[in-house]
């Protein structure tokens, strides 16, 4: 599993203009199972994505479809970690038993 922190390294306008392209290419890893949860901080500086991704390549590939990534205006940092444990409300990692 991986936390992906979407930071903007550009000016807000630059980001916003680049944001419905960004939002496209969300839906479009939703609908083929890459991305399992996404969303902005609440500073709205920064972003986060959850992925259930197998491993680290195929997320690098998949991230630099990436508008934000493609046009430079933000940087994606990849933390891998493993679930251990979750709530009811979350689907159970296979390794939780």
């Amino acid at each position: 599993m991986f936390v992906v922190s979407i930071t903007y390294t550009s000016p807000g306008e630059l980001v916003a203009s680049h944001r419905p392209a960004h939002v496209e290419w969300l839906k479009a890893a939703f609908a083929r199972g890459s991305l399992d949860l996404a969303g902005s901080k609440s500073t709205k500086d920064r972003g986060l994505l959850l992925t259930t991704h197998s491993d680290r390549e195929s997320l690098e590939a998949e991230l630099d479809q990436d508008p934000y990534r493609i046009h430079n205006v933000a940087t994606h940092t990849i933390t891998e970690f493993d679930a251990t444990m979750t709530s009811r409300r979350w689907p159970r990692p296979d390794s939780v038993q």
